[in-house]
């Protein structure tokens, strides 16, 4: 393999990166009149469920997915015809990633608790703040970074600009917070009276948090669900063939399939949310079947494991506040 054990890399090899634009899996949702695919969310999403299964390192599915979906979301779906042109064909051939710059540190995604600021200045943005946890932030050459724009009493509305790696004022520190989906890795970023031209402005929209920023966390799940599925599938086999205890593997693997076919008939937020139930009960349940046949699992598979054992814990606080929202609902059903 002219990439062993990826699943310890501190990072994502270059070659490998270079490789996997050529063969095409960088330009999934970038246009083909850009040289891409032209893939759907949802044929990026099956993709991204046959590849786990078949590479079993979590952490390069991940950046895999997060390039392309940044290329939709933000470009695809927000970005003008002069951002696009400019950054699109580079894209597809993994000379170009976009990174997604909007948590910071001690407050999340949250939009009361954001801090950083863009101020209009003469014909462009003063930007000031921090960033933390940027997905491909050690490779990416542009960032979406979101700040506030205008404080009022009633909530805060926020801009997004494209801000190149390049640019002075930017300082980009690769995170230590996050030692897991390796080789998948993570940056956190400083700028300071960053300047930025009016062209950078991701769109003209009056706020961007519930337009763009919002929306995006069902748009990286759906994806996501999958991804995750498929590295589960990965795992049931390998137990099926050595754990001591087959049944336990059986009824991993029958949740599996319904969380398949919850994924493939029912599109909704709430089958979403009944497939991440299931994949909840399916990470318990590997947990511990792991836990009473230790040494069944090769070394990268142990990992894979281990690696969506945590995915899941670090994502369970935004899914309990959609169950609990579920479970509302229905108490007030008629």
């Amino acid at each position: 393999m002219r990439w062993p054990r990826l699943w310890v890399a501190e990072s994502i090899p270059i070659s490998l990166w270079q490789e996997l634009g050529r063969l095409g899996f960088l330009g999934l949702s970038t246009p083909q009149s850009f040289g891409g695919q032209g893939m759907s969310v949802e044929d990026i999403a099956h993709v991204s469920r046959v590849f786990a299964r078949s590479l079993g390192v979590q952490g390069l599915i991940m950046a895999v997915q997060s390039h392309n979906l940044m290329a939709d979301w933000v470009l695809g779906k927000f970005g003008s015809p002069q951002q696009q042109n400019a950054f699109w064909p580079k894209i597809s051939k993994g000379e170009a990633t976009i990174a997604f710059a909007v948590s910071e540190k001690g407050a999340g995604a949250h939009p009361k608790k954001l801090s950083s600021t863009a101020v209009r200045e003469g014909d462009g943005w003063r930007l000031n703040g921090q960033k933390a946890f940027v997905t491909n932030g050690p490779i990416a050459s542009v960032f979406c970074i979101v700040a506030i724009a205008e404080k009022t009493d009633v909530r805060n509305k926020f801009q997004a600009f494209l801000v190149s790696r390049e640019s002075s004022g930017l300082e980009i520190f690769e995170s230590e917070e996050v030692t897991y989906l390796k080789p998948s890795s993570h940056a956190s970023l400083s700028f300071k009276n960053l300047y930025v031209p009016e062209s950078a402005r991701l769109t003209n929209l009056e706020d961007v948090y519930p337009n763009i920023v919002k929306p995006l966390r069902d748009h990286e799940d759906a994806a996501s669900v999958r991804a995750q599925l498929g590295a589960y599938e990965r795992i049931a086999n390998s137990l099926a063939r050595y754990a001591k205890e087959l049944s336990i593997a059986g009824k991993i693997a029958a949740r599996l399939r319904a969380i398949a076919l919850c994924l493939d008939h029912d599109c909704t937020a709430e089958g979403l949310l009944a497939a991440r139930a299931i994949l909840s009960d399916v990470s318990s349940m590997v947990h511990a079947l792991i836990a009473e046949n230790s040494g069944v699992l090769d070394e990268g598979d142990t990992v894979l494991a281990h690696d969506l054992i945590k995915l899941g814990k670090v994502a369970s606080y935004a899914i309990d506040a959609r169950f609990t929202l579920f479970g509302n609902n229905l108490r007030y059903c008629t």
